[in-house]
């Protein structure tokens, strides 16, 4: 019963059409940006590809894992290493397509497909044979409008090269690569301009009863020991591109044990971290925390008579405060809920007609939505109950003063029915 009145009281007043409007567009906002950093932080964390079973192998000093190198000799050397089942050498080579740029994963195609394992859409999958043969993550199809026998011609974004190939598959794994172009071994290099002894990074898949951070540790003391055997670095072999042999450093090499390299790499290269979403997400929360406690705090004032009323016709203080707390929560959660919608339509707009891209890579938006959701409404929700509580505290100083003018009041009504 008090729960209506109030609702009714604060509905009927002008203060609580921006206090809805507030909330709507916090819980718009939060989950805008929410949804954008985590859909970006989950696109980096999967552009090398990585999963639990998989330790990666890159140049710890490279500011981006398509510029470090390692000799492709490691990657047989590593045969030897318990629990290293598959071991893929990729090298990553920025390149254009049609003005788009792109990110071509040179590979051993049998051994990508046996570590990968993507599921084909479309078309057969690259051999051993396939040359001048290329396969399409399916988002990059999609884009590009691209099917098994399109001619597609890549140019190097490092060096000054050209590769014309054939699209013989399209692929889909549901990660990042599927931005990507995958051609074999020798693409890669040649449009990274390498030499055909150097890759970006290995990834090694783990045996299925082996533990990842185990296998990682003795691929580490191989490394340790292949570095001190070799003076701590190795030369890389005769060049058969126009580029100048260097040495390779076996010593500043990370390895990782679990989905974290592309990650590090990402929050190395642009700054955005884990950490940096949660401060980003707290100084949103602060924010609109105030906007929420400044709005309600109005319509709060504006309703005082109205809201004293009920106390001097007997509502205590304790049951007034705790009704108007409910009915600024319960407001919260129905506003952030319709800032949902909002926040939907509008991160589909950017995903059709703006996409996001980083890195070379295409990141949507509403693939974090769910989580994003989730977080707003009860951000949302707790800010309104906080922003309620403290209003409500406020507001009881308010209620002594009808406490002390009620025997007024009651003499001045009782003169009238007189």
């Amino acid at each position: 019963m008090i729960f209506t009145q109030i609702a009714r009281i604060l509905s009927s007043k002008r203060a609580i059409f921006f206090l809805a409007l507030i909330l709507l567009v916090t819980s718009a906002a939060f989950t805008v940006t929410s949804s954008i950093l985590l859909s970006v932080d989950n696109t980096a964390s999967g552009m090398l590809g990585e999963s639990a079973n998989t330790i990666v192998i890159a140049q710890a000093n490279s500011r981006a894992p398509f510029l470090g190198l390692l000799p492709l000799g490691l990657a047989s050397a590593l045969g030897s290493v318990p629990g290293a089942q598959v071991i893929s050498p990729e090298v990553f080579a920025p390149a254009t397509l049609s003005n788009q740029a792109v990110m071509v994963r040179g590979v051993d195609p049998v051994l990508f497909m046996e570590l990968q394992n993507p599921t084909i859409v479309e078309g057969t999958a690259l051999s051993a044979n396939d040359t001048l043969q290329a396969m399409v993550g399916e988002t990059l199809a999609r884009q590009m409008s691209l099917h098994p026998g399109s001619q597609i011609t890549l140019v190097g974004g490092v060096r000054a090269t050209i590769a014309q190939l054939t699209v013989k598959a399209v692929f889909s794994t549901g990660t990042p690569l599927d931005n990507e172009v995958v051609a074999p071994l020798w693409v890669g290099e040649w449009l990274r301009g390498v030499s055909y002894g150097e890759v970006s990074i290995l990834r090694i898949e783990v045996g299925a009863h082996d533990t990842p951070s185990q296998v990682a540790l003795q691929v580490q003391r191989f490394v340790k020991n292949a570095s001190s055997a070799s003076g701590g670095n190795q030369t890389a072999g005769e060049s058969n591109l126009p580029v100048t042999s260097h040495k390779i450093y076996l010593a500043g090499l990370n390895i990782e044990a679990s989905p974290a390299a592309s990650s590090a790499f990402f929050s190395k290269t642009v700054g955005l971290s884990q950490e940096n979403i949660l401060l980003i997400s707290a100084l949103v929360f602060v924010s609109m925390s105030v906007a929420i406690v400044c709005a309600l705090q109005e319509a709060v004032f504006r309703s005082r008579n109205d809201l004293g009323t009920l106390r001097t016709i007997g509502v205590s203080s304790r049951r007034l405060s705790w009704n108007l707390i409910l009915v600024a929560t319960s407001l919260s959660f129905v506003a952030s809920v319709a800032g949902l919608f909002v926040g939907w339509a509008f991160l589909t707009v950017v995903a059709d007609f703006s996409p996001v891209q980083i890195a070379f890579y295409a990141v949507d938006p509403r693939s974090a939505f769910l989580t994003a959701s989730l977080s707003s409404v009860l951000v949302v929700t707790v800010a309104g109950f906080i922003a309620a509580a403290f209003a409500s505290l406020r507001f009881r100083p308010s209620l002594l003063v009808y406490e002390m003018t009620l025997p007024y009041l009651e003499s001045d009504l009782g003169d009238v029915v007189e």
